[in-house]
């Protein structure tokens, strides 16, 4: 019997050693990422925004809105920039753009945000920072267009009256 305890002892004993070395053998896993900055334009390449038919003798102002959507890597700053259009305009017309028709025939409008300040200038430097929310969320920046009555009286009668503004997103 005695032999059979100190057996048992000696499996104790072992057991306790390998237990509290077990208890106290420790390492860490240092585990990292990087989440890049990153937009993704959800908006097709062209959108449209017409201003439809225009009457001088009864038109008040006309302002019309289209949608430019995105998404991007959260809490990213984003800077939604438009171009001054493929008719730059002239300095008389300080931050309007211009609508070409057939000939030399122009038309005057402006792009806005939805407050109605200018988006984009002739040199093109204002543009609209927003903060993104996140790749799950769509962000949309809303581009207001305006075309006053004097602009269409001052215009010549055309059905052609057309530009195309290039849209950027800048981190």
């Amino acid at each position: 019997m005695m032999k059979m305890n100190r057996k048992l002892l000696g499996a104790v004993a072992l057991f306790a050693m390998f237990s509290a070395f077990e208890a106290n053998a420790q390492s860490n896993l240092n585990v990292t990422a990087t989440v890049l900055e990153g937009c993704v334009i959800d908006s097709p390449a062209i959108i449209n925004m017409p201003f439809g038919s225009l009457d001088p003798a009864t038109v008040a102002d006309t302002v019309v809105t289209a949608d430019f959507d995105f998404h991007c890597t959260a809490g990213t700053t984003v800077d939604v920039e438009l171009g001054t259009g493929n008719n730059a305009p002239p300095a008389t017309y300080l931050a309007n753009r211009v609508m070409a028709g057939a000939g030399t025939n122009t038309l005057a409008y402006r792009l806005e945000t939805t407050g109605g300040l200018d988006w984009g200038t002739l040199a093109d430097t204002a543009s609209v920072a927003m903060t993104a929310q996140g790749w799950s969320i769509v962000d949309t920046a809303t581009i207001q267009g305006r075309i006053t009555q004097l602009n269409v009286q001052a215009a010549a009668a055309d059905t052609t009256y057309f530009d195309t503004v290039l849209i950027t997103l800048t981190l």
